[in-house]
């Protein structure tokens, strides 16, 4: 996500592009940190109960909420100009976050992908969005997610839509890591309306076992989803989805040397600003690879060990990468791989970044 935030007072050229990630220290400390990209020394980490995943950025505070790691039942909003814990969130009674959440574009909604495990402890059930009044962030209701397990969602060109990938797959806190239906699983892709609250439309992978967990919507209302597959590890499937109005999804052009070095698990996706490419990181096979959005094919892949996290810097319209190694380093077409940051601490799976 990037964006010029409104209340800084400054205009594109004065403001400063910062990045935001969850991260862990050597003694397994969780943390979650805040930088300006070019002046890391400037930033800020919180130390924090539970590990996170995802972060998103308030459109119009000054707010960045970091959502705890499935099967985590907590929301962390830190004020960035204080530069402090300013607010807590719990999940509702029998429901666990799945690590994501995004804003509505005027910032009065926050959006979250949950589980609500109390329904079966056996059999599993359909994920929900919680809706959160963000004045408060007291919960004030929910629509269902399109199937079980959502993961990310982002909210569509159009402001009201939200496109959630839901992975399919059952968890139950009593078994945080097990997986309980891979014989029966089913991911999807859904479309759902912010204002009727109700769910538009449903698009299957080919395969039951793609799961998908992780997407990016461009400005031009083209999906790309990072699948995670759980069949057989001799196996291997496209793991880059595309969607843009098509009656299904559309696997990315790619050659099967390409599909296998991803290791079966795609962490994180980025589209960059003028809709032309994204990134996808596959951090079990230590790649990171570019695709040509407009051919649906690839074009680039790097070798970078224990990469996840992507987020696209619109200040020097370049991508900014995150490995486990804590290590920063940025990309842009035409450029070589350059590291920002060496960092003590680990880097987790996400990153996000904004004009401040």
């Amino acid at each position: 996500m990037s964006f010029l935030h409104p209340l800084t007072g400054y205009g594109q050229t004065n403001s400063r592009a910062w990045c935001f990630s969850a991260c862990n220290d050597s003694s397994g400390q969780h943390f979650v940190a805040g930088w300006p990209i070019h002046e890391p020394n400037r930033g800020f980490k919180v130390a924090v109960p539970l590990r996170a995943h995802d972060s998103v950025i308030h459109p119009t505070h000054s707010q960045v909420l970091f959502f705890s790691r499935r099967p985590g039942s907590d929301i962390y909003c830190i004020d960035y100009q204080s530069r402090r814990l300013v607010r807590t969130l719990h999940a509702k009674a029998g429901h666990h976050f799945y690590g994501h959440g995004c804003f509505s574009a005027d910032g009065k909604y926050l959006f979250t992908s949950e589980n609500p495990y109390h329904r079966s402890r056996t059999k599993g059930s359909d994920g929900v969005i919680g809706i959160y009044d963000s004045a408060d962030y007291q919960r004030i209701g929910e629509i269902p997610s399109g199937g079980i397990g959502p993961h990310q969602l982002k909210m569509m060109p159009d402001q009201e839509t939200l496109v959630v990938a839901n992975g399919g797959i059952f968890t139950h806190p009593a078994l945080p890591r097990e997986k309980l239906n891979l014989d029966s699983m089913q991911s999807s892709l859904s479309y759902i309306d912010t204002k009727r609250q109700n769910i538009i439309d449903r698009y299957y992978p080919q395969d039951p076992q793609m799961s998908i967990r992780h997407l990016d919507c461009s400005g031009q209302n083209q999906v790309i989803m990072g699948v995670q597959y759980q069949g057989p590890a001799f196996e291997s499937r496209p793991l880059v989805l595309s969607h843009r109005g098509e009656d299904r999804l559309q696997a990315m052009l790619a050659s099967e040397s390409i599909w296998r070095s991803q290791a079966q698990y795609i962490a994180s996706v980025a589209i960059d600003q003028q809709s032309e490419i994204a990134l996808t990181s596959a951090p079990r096979g230590g790649v990171v690879d570019c695709w040509d959005l407009k051919r649906g094919e690839h074009k680039q892949q790097f070798n970078i060990r224990d990469a996840a996290g992507l987020s696209f810097n619109p200040k020097q319209k370049n991508f900014v990468i995150s490995n486990g190694l804590g290590q920063i380093l940025q990309w842009s077409t035409g450029n070589s791989l350059q590291v920002l940051q060496q960092d003590a601490f680990q880097w987790d799976n996400h990153l996000s970044s904004a004009l401040i």
